[in-house]
């Protein structure tokens, strides 16, 4: 009777976690999460708003001494500004003299105009302006509220402040109806509409329903070892080990099919990038799922499984017994080497523990699911042995080596595996045999067992990892031997754009003959456009007269022309009637988006090679 309270109490919690889990899932794909950023980006705006407000009042009576330029309260209130993103510039006569940030450029010289707005942009950011005046001196306070890089890299990003909490995939409209999501200066004056990504991104609010997931999670298992443990008191041992078989198949079927949660699947652990096998172990959050699920079974079959002691017979008979129960134990061991040596080399994830900076939570939890699975070859023949007590040392011996023949019969055209594999099968399962034998007690199983596990893995990782390695630098090799660089290709698509509105490389490009202007174009070229990531190239700048030849291609093939070969090459590209003679640069830049896609035939104009 107290045994059935129990059990439905535990049913009521999992249940009631269950329900908070889908609540606050549903509720993390709504558009909770986008409101309470938006309230949260207002009263963050308006705080530093104040602030700003705060700051040029006080400046006032600073200005007003005879010589503010360097004084502490000046200094104090120049550091309060600079702590919440805020500029302070002064202007006399409407000229800039003074600047607390040199960050960006800002105007020299200013009228009415230039901050008048609810929000401004310079440069590369969006300001929120505030100005007083004070005779003929006037300050001017900009609040950065958002940075807009034209060139990103790891270091350098755009988006918002980091103080309003905003995620990077968020952007913004300077139009009313862009969205529902509005901001506003403490005038209630509108500014922006905050822009989210249509598809939900992970952000931190992910981690409240993934808790309460795997909450639930690790409830559903409890109920049923609880619910097994029922059965087993009620003397049906067996319909147990059926009842948890079954739960723990469709608990993982549902999970495959399904693909629900949905909030796990946001995960990077749920990413097939990271580690994909087949379809039953799409990616490595369904290993560890797996795993866990597997070593829970495990667990039951060992404790409730109702296998009888066998009794002894003759040897023959005896023998064929116990070879018949330790030929699936061989089974799963094979099953777990090959489940885990795809896991080693063909993941992005690294087992190698002494490279400690790379080791991550996915190794965590790739080694997570590789010590559980191993657990079930394991209890298996231990619940095996305890039945076998009663037979001959000698013929469980030669049963373990008998069974031994099923891993050749697998493992036989790669020795590489079938030995090392082999022993560590043998090794195991007559660890086993002796440990139940003679009772040797959890603890000191466990520490063995550790032993005799971690040399496997350390061999097999070893192995594996060098031969992920050597594959890795092969597709590298074969990626450089391409000549083609990805990055490059981006940031001649991003230059040309600019390139083409560029009004001072054109009146260079407009003269009838280039003397000294070749230099010129040359250093006007490397100074503006190609520098930074481009000192990784040897380039030539070349001036493509009318009557010039052209170098390119590996062989150094000569075209008669340099006009006429881009010519070609933008009517082939873009079936546009181009005349670049009549103005080389309009015309190179109509067609370049097209040509710089066949980016490893023609960059050589420019990159003749790579360093190394």
């Amino acid at each position: 009777m107290k045994g059935n309270r129990n059990i439905l109490i535990l049913g009521f919690l999992t249940a009631l976690f269950i329900l908070a889990a889908l609540i606050s899932e549903s509720i993390y794909f709504s558009d909770f999460e986008y409101r309470f950023r938006t309230r949260k980006f207002n009263r963050v705006l308006n705080e530093k708003e104040k602030i700003m407000e705060e700051c040029l009042k006080s400046m006032k009576p600073v200005l007003a001494m005879e010589d503010h330029h360097g004084s502490i309260n000046e200094n104090d209130l120049f550091s309060k500004a600079e702590l919440n993103r805020i500029t302070i510039l002064e202007y006399i006569d409407n000229k800039l003299v003074y600047w607390s940030d040199n960050e960006f450029d800002v105007p020299t010289f200013i009228n009415d105009s230039i901050f008048s707005g609810n929000l401004v942009f310079f440069q590369n950011g969006w300001f929120l302006p505030k100005t007083i005046k004070a005779g003929n001196e006037r300050i001017v306070g900009l609040l950065r509220i958002r940075t807009e890089y034209s060139f990103e890299n790891d270091i350098i990003k755009s988006g918002f402040e980091k103080d309003f909490k905003i995620p990077g995939s968020v952007g913004f409209s300077t139009d009313k109806s862009g969205s529902d999501f509005q901001v506003y200066n403490l005038n209630n004056d509108f500014l922006f509409s905050l822009a989210f990504p249509e598809i939900k991104v992970k952000t931190s609010f992910i981690f409240i329903p993934l808790l309460l997931w795997i909450l639930s999670f690790i409830a559903v298992i409890i109920f049923i070892l609880e619910l097994a443990k029922l059965f087993v008191a009620k003397g049906k041992s067996m319909l147990a080990v059926v009842i948890a078989l079954f739960s723990f198949f469709l608990i993982y079927v549902a999970f495959l099919i399904t693909g629900k949660p949905h909030v796990l699947f946001q995960t990077e652990l749920f990413s097939p990038y990271l580690f994909s096998y087949n379809y039953i172990l799409p990616t490595l959050g369904h290993l560890l799922l797996l795993s866990i699920l597997a070593a829970a079974f495990s667990n039951v079959f060992y404790n409730h499984f109702p296998l009888k002691a066998l009794k002894s017979h003759n040897r023959g008979n005896d023998f064929l017994v116990i070879i018949a129960l330790l030929i699936p134990g061989a089974l799963l061991i094979i099953l777990y080497n090959l489940i885990f040596n795809q896991l080693v080399s063909t993941s992005n994830i690294n087992f190698e523990t002494y490279r400690v900076v790379e080791i991550s939570i996915f190794s965590v939890a790739g080694f997570t699911s590789a010590i559980l699975l191993v657990l079930v070859p394991v209890l298996y023949l231990m619940k095996i042995f305890q039945a076998a007590r009663n037979i001959r040392s000698g013929t469980i011996l030669f049963s373990i080596i008998g069974s031994l023949f099923v891993i050749p019969a697998a493992y036989h055209n790669t020795p590489g595996t079938l030995i090392p594999l082999s022993l560590f099968y043998f090794i195991v399962t007559v660890s086993v045999w002796r440990f139940v034998q003679i009772k040797i007690g959890l603890f000191n199983m466990a520490v063995a067992f550790s032993f005799i596990y971690g040399i496997y893995s350390l061999y097999f990782i070893t192995i594996l990892s060098e031969e992920k390695t050597t594959d890795n630098l092969k597709i590298k090799a074969v990626s450089l031997s391409a000549e083609n660089d990805p990055d490059a290709e981006h940031l001649l698509l991003d230059m040309w754009p600019v390139i083409s509105k560029d009004t001072i490389l054109k009146s260079m490009m407009q003269s009838d003959y280039f003397e000294d202007d070749v230099d010129k174009i040359e250093r006007y070229l490397q100074e503006n456009y190609f520098e930074g990531y481009w000192n990784n190239f040897n380039f030539n700048i070349i001036i493509c007269r009318n009557d010039e030849s052209l170098n390119v291609g590996p062989g150094n093939e000569i075209f008669e022309n340099c006009h006429s070969f881009f010519d070609e090459r933008i009517k082939m590209e873009t079936n546009l009637p181009v005349h670049v003679a009549d103005d080389p640069l309009t015309a190179v830049a109509r067609g370049a988006g097209k040509i710089i896609e066949n980016l490893n035939e023609y960059s050589k104009v420019l990159i003749r090679n790579r360093r190394y």
